[in-house]
């Protein structure tokens, strides 16, 4: 398991803080020592409903 921090850019920004497994946390940040991905890329890379499920679950 790892934990993922979700930023919201909202003026009133909030910062949670996920747990995602090893196979999630890869699926979100795919290149070796990435550690920032925007959720529009992520969506994006990993299609609408595959991103979807991965999010629902964490």
């Amino acid at each position: 398991m790892k934990n993922i921090q979700v930023i919201d850019g909202a003026i009133n920004a909030s910062y949670s803080i996920f747990a995602a497994t090893d196979e999630e946390f890869s699926a979100i940040f795919p290149g070796k020592g990435q550690d920032i991905e925007f959720s529009e890329d992520f969506f994006r890379r990993a299609k609408s409903e595959t991103a979807t499920a991965i999010m629902a679950r964490i």
